[in-house]
């Protein structure tokens, strides 16, 4: 015979304070209602996340223990205390754990091999994290975070091209996914593509204009395309970039060194010079 449907206004009120931001108010519910049905795996659970919301990330580890007493097969609660144990920097046990949330997980296994494969990462052993991405893909094709992330291990790994490839389908499944926006201007900077990093940086910074590290490793694409073309146009703009990302952020140690790069390149190359000093009387600090 089946376990009758657990049952609580306690826990009903405690649903609705936490969808309103009200956690340490749904924690009191969610507590009562544990208290009154200690079996129930979902009500401790919750208890377990509004600790872990409000910060209370110790109390969180032991309450979703207490879950996995009354059902070790409770995914969410596997998956959770991997991650509150991920904070406390026990990498270990968060990885098995998330090993035992793949196995268990019936719907939505996607994410638990992405989930793993971050905390195969994180442990050092990247290869096997790439094959947890290349699981999740495959179940689902569309899954713009697991094309990205896999992407970022090859990214670590030196493999430019095929991170490059990874994040141009993130973009696919997800043309505002803007970290794999990022990440594609990158990993072509590191390429030496600039020709095709300039456009990607240029979009990524329609979306984030104030974006003063963004602007510096554009002027840096710049930068190399006025050296390889001899443009002063070219020349000029990287000035104008680095300008703006100084405006920005005064501390940009990155833009300090890019303009003592900027300048020796102004010295070194007569040839762009001439041309490029008329233009930077015209420049600004908003361009």
């Amino acid at each position: 015979m089946d376990k009758p449907l657990f049952q609580s206004t306690d826990f009903d009120e405690g649903m609705s304070l936490y969808k309103q931001g009200r956690v340490s108010q749904a924690l009191t519910r969610f507590m009562t209602a544990a208290s009154q049905q200690p079996d129930w795996p979902q009500a401790q659970h919750n208890v377990a996340n509004c600790l872990r919301a409000l910060g209370r990330n110790k109390e969180a580890i032991s309450a979703y223990r207490k879950v996995l007493l009354i059902n070790p097969r409770f995914a969410a609660s596997l998956n959770d205390l991997a991650v509150a144990l991920d904070k406390a920097g026990e990498l270990d046990e968060a990885l098995a754990l998330r090993e035992k949330v793949v196995e268990y997980t019936v719907k939505g296994r996607e994410y638990a091999y992405l989930n793993y494969g971050n905390s195969l990462a994180r442990s050092g052993r990247v290869e096997e994290a790439i094959e947890s991405y290349r699981a999740s893909i495959a179940i689902n094709p569309g899954y713009a975070t697991a094309h990205h992330n896999l992407g970022k291990r090859f990214d670590e790994q030196g493999r430019f091209e095929e991170a490059s490839d990874c994040y141009r389908q993130a973009l696919r499944c997800d043309s505002e996914d803007i970290d794999a926006l990022r990440s594609l201007a990158y990993s072509l900077s590191k390429l030496k593509r600039t020709d095709e990093a300039i456009p990607v940086w240029e979009d990524f910074l329609k979306r984030q204009p104030r974006n003063s590290s963004a602007i510096t490793s554009l002027a840096a694409c710049v930068l190399v395309r006025a050296i390889e073309t001899d443009s002063p146009h070219m020349l000029s703009r990287c000035l104008a970039l680095l300008r703006k990302a100084l405006w920005l952020n005064p501390r940009n140690i990155g833009a300090w060194f890019l303009l003592r790069e900027y300048l020796t390149t102004d010295k070194n190359h007569p040839g762009i010079h001439k041309q490029n000093t008329a233009d930077n009387e015209t420049q600004d600090l908003s361009a």
